[in-house]
């Protein structure tokens, strides 16, 4: 009966949320903000107006730009590090199992939606540590566990500043940092100092709207 109720949930649920995209693409037929991501399964609104383009760096999968402000969406996935399959392969407990056994275990071992908050943090603060690294003067404002899509999440709140030939520029950022299916995912942004206050309600209102699409990767056996 379990698995009975389950099917027809899901079977119900797949249905609901192919109608609301039908519904979605059309309201956004002419809406030219709207980004829908099918390889990383995501989608997002971006504020009118901005320059919305390919990222340059590594993992930067879109971003929006308008001035000195910006908006980016970072994937990385965690399987691609050959040395995580071999840690696990190695290991006693999953020697017999297949390359294939691992991964998908370990994509929902790397899953916010199940693991704890210290958990998640843990797994998080490495990237935390490399954002620190790479941005000059970096120093983080605020650190604690909030959600995006629904999802545990951990938001971090930082300054820095941005050298550009012979100027300096401070500037304060964002990023909501979770895991989805074995991948890091960070969605955040950022502006100048003086012009955070103003910018940001645009910047929280554009990073609200992100949303997983991943509703088809479902497995009844994670209800059971």
């Amino acid at each position: 009966m379990k698995y009975l109720y389950y099917y027809f949930f899901n079977q119900a649920l797949k249905i609901y949320f192919i109608f609301f995209l039908f519904c979605l693409q059309s309201i956004n037929a002419q809406d030219l903000t709207y980004y829908h991501n099918k390889e990383y399964k995501f989608r997002i609104r971006f504020p009118k107006g901005w320059e919305i383009k390919d990222g340059a760096g590594e993992h930067i999968v879109k971003k929006a730009t308008k001035g000195a402000s910006g908006i980016q969406i970072y994937v990385k996935d965690l399987l691609d590090d050959p040395n995580i399959i071999n840690e696990v392969k190695n290991s006693k407990e999953f020697k017999s199992y297949s390359i294939n056994q691992i991964k998908n275990l370990l994509r929902k071992e790397f899953d916010a939606r199940n693991i704890s908050k210290e958990e998640l943090l843990e797994i998080i603060n490495p990237s935390i540590e490399v954002m620190r690294y790479n941005f000059h003067n970096c120093k983080i404002i605020e650190k604690k566990i909030s959600h995006i899509s629904n999802v545990k999440a951990v938001f971090v709140k930082y300054s820095h500043t941005a050298k550009i030939l012979d100027s300096e520029i401070n500037m304060i950022g964002f990023q909501y940092f979770t895991l989805r299916n074995g991948k890091t995912f960070s969605v955040g942004g950022s502006s100048k100092k003086e012009d955070f206050e103003n910018i940001n309600p645009i910047l929280l209102k554009s990073i609200s709207s992100f949303m997983f699409e991943d509703w088809d990767d479902y497995n009844l056996e994670d209800f059971e």
